[in-house]
This record gives C-alpha cells, sequence and structure tokens, in this order.
C-alpha cells in the first residue's frame, strides 16, 4: 500500500477504535490499493467487529465526509 494509503488507513483505523474500542478486531483494505502503489479512487476497507448497534452505526455516519474528503470509501462493517 503506497504510504498516501497507509496514512489514510491509519486515520480510518483510528477513527474505528473510537467507536468500537476493543470490539474493533480487524482492518483490512482491500481492493486496487491492497495491491500496491500507482491505485486510483477511494480506499475500500473491511472492519471486522465483535458486535455492531445502531449507535455505533451512528458515530460511523457522522465521521464518513471525513472519510470521504481523506481518499477513503465507507467501510464494509461486519459483525464477526
Amino acid at each position: 500500500m503506497a504510504s498516501t494509503s497507509g496514512g489514510a488507513a491509519d486515520y480510518l483505523v483510528a477513527d474505528l477504535r473510537t467507536v468500537f474500542g476493543e470490539r474493533l478486531r480487524s482492518v483490512c483494505v482491500y481492493g486496487p490499493h491492497a495491491d500496491g502503489p500507482g491505485a486510483t479512487g477511494p480506499i475500500t476497507c473491511l472492519a471486522l467487529v465483535a458486535s455492531v448497534t445502531s449507535v455505533d452505526l451512528d458515530a460511523c455516519g457522522r465521521a464518513v465526509h471525513s472519510w470521504h474528503r481523506h481518499g477513503l470509501a465507507t467501510p464494509l462493517i461486519l459483525p464477526e
């Protein structure tokens, strides 16, 4: 993953840790950005969490605009 992608992904992980805390299990980049430098378009990520509540989804919804400004697609969030 290119260094700019890494910075954006780190930003996403920090936000998801704030929302899910210890329930955040894993965040994975997939798609073109996972193959290395040179990819274009938003960075696609999947977040695996222990559980998801409506409060979590509201918190993520408030962060979406910021994620998009950082070149991130809205992450796919899946419970274990």
